[in-house]
């Protein structure tokens, strides 16, 4: 056998395997070792994400809170915004006064300039004898059938002429100042500052019995045997003769304006919009569903004039006195069934709805500029903005901006159609009047009595209306902040003018 070879090792069992090298745990623990060099990049990986994830939450939470406060300002805005047109139609309401004129039944009266008062036509029951006392001077004024009523100017009632049912004959509760008077057939009513109404003269039919109001009165207007009172929330209350239906007010709410003629009433509630009920058989409660905007209203006997926003004047019912007749120089207002609806008094109950029609795609792109932020605001918060809540609220905005530019356009439109021109409209039993902002009278109807005939030297009290209260002046500094990157609308080329 030969030898074996000096230190050569033992050759290993026959079956055995070999022995594995002994590893230090500190070696692998060793940050340079392979295995935990993987093992922290993967915990930096996943710190990168958790850093990232709460870097998208946070601006998550912060885009949503944006959302929320940009959903309560437009909400605001627009809360705001919806009684604009209210306002605006108000604002011309208050520019037409039936208190500076009356009619009769064939006479006229008139507040001079000078505070004088000046009654024409028949004066068989001293209708027009003028016992004011005092300096002369008056306030206001109103015709019954054959008496007259006037506020003296330190709030003090004058009335005189016919008073066989009373009339004429003063309570000794109503104390000054009157604020309001009206003058029916054979009764007369008056407010005063409380907003209490008192009601004296022929009571046949109970038109002096004023029944328990919710509130103030503020408005009350007497007809041939009922009488209407309008309270400071806008609810209007009839009572008296209603063999016609004339005290059966229908579900108006928000009223503003009301005449009775004498078996019809008529009412304006706060958007313009006339409703006349009653006896209709001369056509007076023939209201045309296209009429625009109503900021005044007088009843005759059995026939009804308007003045519109845009200046022209309405006239419905009999015209056997030419009473429906314009006279030159005015402007009629007539209507079809087939005109399209107005539109700015279509959709005035927009607050109230929910609906609106969508404003041309010019007015929204002028007026929306923040859509594209608020997209970029949402990229930029990652998968987090992909919540269904931020997407709601983006898309809640965007409608909320869209429907404040819609009324706003609205009332702004509205005000640009505003015509001053009537300054004051009253009806008698067969004749009308009106009185325009230059101080020209216009009587029209039956002259029988030379109740239409206007005494040369008469110069009528027109009372002067500050810009700043006119519909386009209360509109100044209003504009929605939301909308204030968006350009004026555009002025009408050719803007209405009075007549």
């Amino acid at each position: 056998m030969p030898e074996a070879r000096r230190g050569a090792p033992d050759s290993p069992k026959s079956g055995a395997s070999p022995k594995t090298p002994k590893t230090d745990v500190n070696e692998l623990l060793s940050a340079d070792s392979p295995a935990s060099t993987v093992r922290s990049k993967s915990n930096s990986k996943k710190s990168t994400k958790r850093k990232a994830a709460e870097e998208a939450k946070r601006k998550a939470e912060e885009l949503r809170a944006e959302l929320q406060r940009q959903e309560e300002e437009a909400t605001k805005q627009l809360e705001e915004a919806s009684t604009l047109k209210e306002e605006v139609v108000a604002a011309a309401m208050r520019t037409v006064r039936s208190d500076t004129l009356a009619a009769g039944f064939r006479h006229s009266c008139v507040v001079a300039e000078d505070g004088s008062l000046v009654c024409f036509g028949t004066s068989g029951r001293g209708q027009c004898d003028l016992p004011i006392g005092g300096d002369g001077r008056v306030t206001s004024v109103a015709a019954g059938n054959l008496h007259t009523v006037a506020v003296r100017e330190d709030g003090g009632l004058c009335c005189f002429g016919e008073t066989s049912f009373g009339q004429c004959t003063v309570p000794e509760n109503l104390v000054a100042p009157i604020t309001a008077v009206s003058a029916g057939f054979c009764h007369t009513c008056a407010l005063d500052a409380e907003g209490r109404v008192f009601c004296f003269g022929d009571d046949t039919y109970g038109q002096c019995s004023v029944p328990p109001l919710q509130g103030k009165a503020v408005a009350v207007s007497a007809g041939f045997r009922h009488t209407c009172v309008l309270t400071e929330g806008g609810s209007l209350v009839c009572f008296g003769d209603n063999s016609y239906g004339q005290c059966e007010v229908p579900n108006l709410e928000h009223v503003r304006l009301v005449a009775c003629g004498d078996f019809h009433t008529c009412a304006v509630t706060r958007h313009g919009q006339l409703h006349c009920f009653g006896r209709k058989d001369s056509g007076q409660c023939d209201v045309p569903s296209s009429m625009g905007p109503v900021i005044a209203v007088a009843a005759g006997s059995n026939f009804t004039v308007a003045v519109l926003l845009d200046g022209r004047v309405w006239c419905q019912g009999s015209h056997g006195h030419g009473q429906t007749e314009l006279p030159m120089g005015l402007e009629l207002a007539e209507f079809s069934e087939l005109d399209p609806p107005y539109e700015a008094a279509a959709s005035m109950e927009l607050e109230e709805s929910g609906e609106v029609e969508i404003v041309e795609d010019e007015v929204l792109e002028e007026v929306s500029p923040t859509s594209a932020d608020l997209q970029k605001m949402m990229s930029t918060a990652g998968s987090w903005a992909t919540d269904t809540t931020l997407t709601s609220l983006t898309s809640e905005i965007q409608d909320l901006r869209e429907r404040l530019a819609q009324t706003w356009e609205e009332a702004y439109s509205l005000a640009q159609q505003f015509v001053d021109n009537i300054r004051g409209v009253a009806c008698g039993s067969f004749h009308a009047c009106l009185l325009q902002k230059d101080a020209q009278l216009f009587f029209f109807g039956d002259d029988s009595a030379n109740q239409c005939r206007v005494p040369e030297t008469l110069v009528p009290k027109v009372f002067t209306v500050d810009p700043a209260q006119l519909p386009l002046g209360i509109l100044a500094d209003r504009k929605p902040k939301l909308l204030e990157s968006a350009p004026e609308p555009e002025p009408n080329p050719d803007p209405p003018q009075p007549p």
